[in-house]
């Protein structure tokens, strides 16, 4: 829609974090963060994500590619703005419908593990937001903030 807006009004962002300048697509300009970004999105729960790929493309190549292109779309429309870890977000209901595809492969004590080992990764990885062409934001993982409470610092 900023695009289309921009390039038929002819609106100029002076912003250098703009991802329109001058009517064009900047989205080279946040190449550098794009990975932290698509990971700051989901963390762990990307192995969902990844596992129900799998599954996806072993079992039914149409779901697979209704599962892959939205996400890959939400992850393009995502990286074309400044903040691009709360826009990537959006991709959060897919870890829904990995867990439901994974749902029909795996017994529950499967799930169950694999769902611990997400919930490991998820709480005791540092939490980082991206944004913009090189900003990085790193946030204390819950068990280092629970030390900084009870120490008082």
């Amino acid at each position: 829609g900023r695009y289309y807006i921009a390039h038929k009004y002819g609106l100029i962002m002076e912003d250098q974090n703009a991802v329109l300048v001058t009517g064009q697509l900047k989205i080279i300009g946040f190449i550098n963060n794009i990975p932290m970004a698509i990971w700051t999105a989901l963390e762990g729960l990307w192995l969902v994500i990844v596992v129900a790929i799998l599954s996806l493309w072993r079992r039914n190549r149409l779901a697979f590619w209704l599962y892959i292109l939205p996400i890959a779309f939400m992850i393009f429309l995502g990286a074309s703005v400044n903040d691009m870890t709360r826009s990537m977000a959006y991709i959060f209901p897919a870890v829904f419908i990995g867990f439901l595809v994974m749902w029909s492969d795996l017994t529950s004590d499967q799930l169950r593990d694999f769902s611990l080992l997400v919930f490991a990764i998820c709480l005791f990885w540092p939490a980082y937001s991206a944004g913009g062409k090189s900003t990085v934001w790193w946030h204390y993982p819950l068990p280092m903030q629970i030390i900084r409470w009870v120490i008082g610092r």
